[in-house]
């Protein structure tokens, strides 16, 4: 197993269905990676949708107390079995090539953590249209940078992030500490710098949020 795909969700069945879908369609293998989900206790038939799904890799549902978002994603990598953790969000809509995009940079560097490009829409738009082009869509880190670019580690962005197994949990993870919504994510990347571990821009590693949540959301997604 190459990657795998670590996403924690709360009530979010109908956008996590889409997200599992875009992962059914990625160009890599599907023999070399595989999907953790890891559900909060969600009352929304999340479990339900699962069952309907017909994934074309592994998919492991997993569900567990709510204890926050960093407590659910790191159950989640401890679940894994790739060499390579993608870390994202449960409305987080993945490009065909995304995963495939993640793996070339690993093959390019030893120990390296990876921040593809996530875009926001304007307004709402079916999942057809999205396309880094369209006009209403907008990438969300607004700064130019370049591809292969080494980025500072406040933008160390869960939602499109991949880093090896071995240096997240050498890490210790994230700190469960953080129950709210945000920041679990750049602490763990300023750490991560702290052990000299490089942050590098992605930018044909795509994806879309599909939907905004207020800073004050308090799930486990």
């Amino acid at each position: 197993m190459k990657i795998s795909v670590v996403i924690g969700t709360y009530n979010q069945r109908e956008t996590l269905k889409l997200t599992l879908e875009s992962f059914f369609k990625q160009s890599l293998n599907p023999a070399v990676y595989e999907i953790v989900v890891i559900d909060s206790e969600s009352t929304d038939k999340t479990e339900t949708m699962i069952e309907q799904l017909k994934p074309n890799c592994r998919l492991n549902y997993l569900r567990r107390k709510n204890q926050g978002k960093s407590a659910a994603r790191n159950f989640g990598v401890s679940q894994t079995q790739g060499e390579i953790i993608l870390l994202t969000d449960a409305d987080m809509i993945a490009d065909p090539n995304l995963l495939t995009e993640h793996l070339k940079v690993h093959s390019q560097q030893a120990n390296v953590a990876v921040e593809g490009t996530t875009y926001n829409l304007k307004q709402s738009l079916p999942v057809n249209d999205l396309r880094p082009d369209h006009p209403d869509v907008a990438p969300y880190i607004q700064q130019r940078i370049k591809n292969g670019q080494r980025l500072k580690w406040s933008y160390f962005l869960s939602g499109n992030l991949s880093l090896k197994r071995a240096t997240f949990l050498a890490a210790n993870g994230f700190d469960e500490n953080f129950s709210q919504y945000g920041w679990e994510d750049i602490e763990l990347g300023f750490r991560l710098s702290k052990m000299k571990v490089p942050l590098t821009y992605c930018a044909k590693a795509i994806n879309y949020h599909y939907h905004h949540k207020p800073l004050s959301y308090n799930n486990s997604n």
